[in-house]
């Protein structure tokens, strides 16, 4: 009897919280838990929109009981982690200080600050963007570029200082990679810039599957080709005289200062209690898109520092693409293409080499390789020969819309009417 009893009491017994180790998330109760190392070690902190701010070793929410994961010191010693959080006042106040440590230490030009702060605060909510854009420091030396490095190491989120971009580096954390060598070979910087977007898997060791995506900064030459991280990099060109070098003891004033503001800022912005930039004050690019949550709303001064950067890279962007083969075969085919009849490929390259040349390009097109070129848009010739017919003006009005081009519509054809009224 005594035994059932027992057996009773036991399985009456609410079951102990399923531990779990988070390096930061936002719970479906909509709490936010986010690492912060304080003196006493590393710990968790729980934002709750509306209740108040909570730090604990350990936190409890729905059954689950949240825990900070096992870092090697050596990881921890060399990414800086806010302490805690820091009332920091209105959000054009934050963006302004830190744009200043900018000017003032780094000795950039306002705009060039400008865009490095809005980097800095894309770090504090890059997993929550649709993919954060590589950020390339433009100088001559390392020597040149390496206190802009020192400054964004301790005003980005868990940042991280390499001289190499290894898989082995502790991604679980998603940090913000900062790298120092700019002699990274054109593949493996295509390797980079192909696994920077969520969700893309890289082949681990005995089977696993990693995700190397988070934000990136690295150097990049004048001479190098300005799109080699990928068309949408913001190209930030820093001072020819740089400073010199911080001393650890500024480096840890600065991440001591404004860690705490930044963190105090995420969750802020996870929660929705800060307003966004509106879009249509911003350049039509992806770039300007992506990064507009990090602008305070309606600050006109910001804005006009800000924005003739973003204009800047757009029309590189522009150029680029004006430039690129594929785009100017589909503007070679464009007026044709709404016409009855054919081209050889032949003909084709030679339009294609003509308007290539009188853009600065002098790659060369024959009637062989013009053919996969058009096989690769899906256009099909057959014998040489591409026929113009609806399927083809469809296809041309869809690969006009991939690549963002504007070209004239041509009087008759539906496509281009309907486009105008989507316009």
């Amino acid at each position: 009897m005594n035994e059932s009893n027992s057996y009773a009491e036991d399985n009456a017994r609410p079951a102990a919280p399923q531990l779990r180790e988070t390096i930061g998330e936002v719970l479906p109760n909509g709490d936010i838990l986010d690492l912060i190392n304080p003196p006493s070690g590393l710990t968790l902190i729980r934002y709750r929109p509306g209740e108040g701010v909570e730090i604990a070793p350990k936190i409890e929410c729905n059954g689950l009981r949240y825990c900070p994961p096992k870092i090697a010191p050596g990881i921890l010693d060399r990414m800086p982690l806010p302490q805690g959080i820091r009332e920091y006042g209105t959000d054009e106040r934050l963006f302004n200080n830190i744009r200043d440590v900018f000017c003032e230490l780094g000795g950039m030009a306002k705009d060039c600050a400008a865009a490095l702060t809005c980097c800095s605060r894309a770090t504090f909510i890059a997993e929550y963007l649709p993919y954060f854009p590589t950020i390339c420091l433009v100088a001559m030396t390392i020597s040149q570029a390496f206190v802009s490095f020192q400054l964004l190491w301790v005003l980005c989120r868990r940042g991280l200082l390499v001289a190499q971009l290894k898989p082995a580096l502790p991604f679980f954390l998603r940090p913000t990679a900062i790298v120092t060598n700019p002699m990274l070979s054109i593949k493996d910087r295509n390797f980079w810039h192909a696994s920077s977007y969520p969700g893309v898997g890289v082949c681990g060791p005995r089977g696993t599957l990693s995700e190397l995506a988070c934000p990136k900064i690295v150097m990049l030459r004048p001479g190098d080709p300005p799109d080699v991280w990928g068309e949408n990099s913001l190209l930030v060109p820093l001072p020819a005289k740089a400073p010199l070098p911080l001393s650890s003891n500024e480096l840890a004033y600065l991440a001591a200062e404004y860690q705490p503001q930044l963190e105090l800022y995420r969750l802020r912005r996870l929660a929705g209690e800060i307003a966004e930039c509106t879009p249509k004050q911003l350049p039509d690019c992806d770039l300007a898109s992506v990064l507009a949550p990090c602008i305070p709303a309606d600050n006109s001064e910001i804005l006009d520092t800000f924005l003739p950067l973003l204009e800047s890279c757009r029309e590189e962007a522009r150029e680029r693409r004006s430039r690129d083969d594929r785009v100017v075969a589909v503007e070679v085919l464009w007026i044709p293409g709404h016409q009855e009849g054919n081209l050889r490929s032949g003909k084709i390259a030679e339009k294609v080499n003509a308007l290539l040349g009188q853009r600065g390009e002098f790659r060369k097109y024959n009637a062989y390789n013009i053919g996969w070129l058009l096989k690769g848009l899906g256009l099909r010739t057959k014998r040489g020969v591409l026929t113009f017919s609806a399927e083809t003006r469809q296809r041309l009005h869809e690969l006009a819309d991939e690549h963002g081009l504007e070209l004239p519509p041509v009087e008759g054809c539906p496509l281009c009417a309907k486009q105008l009224k989507i316009k």
